[in-house]
């Protein structure tokens, strides 16, 4: 079956991101801090081949960074689609 819509995979995105911001103590003085951003894109919904498929999420992924520590999916990107 997988998953193939928002709401299945966001509580997978959500522990995937609390998972990662949890602090790691690498001895008794130092700790590293670090987040993530993630992208998200379906098929076929988002695209047509494993390549656009790709590219589809990473500017999703471009979008979440923007934000910092979430997720984006890709159908919340507005394409500009318009040939000069």
């Amino acid at each position: 079956q997988g998953i193939n819509n928002e709401a299945q995979i966001a509580p997978i995105l959500e522990k995937a991101l609390k998972t990662i911001a949890e602090n790691i103590h690498i001895n008794e003085q130092i700790t590293v801090n670090v987040h993530g951003s993630m992208g998200v894109a379906f098929y076929p919904e988002n695209a047509d081949s494993p390549d656009s498929l790709c590219r589809h999420a990473d500017m999703a992924m471009y979008l979440a960074k923007e934000e910092k520590n979430t997720w984006r999916f890709f159908n919340q990107i507005e394409v500009n689609t318009h040939q000069a």
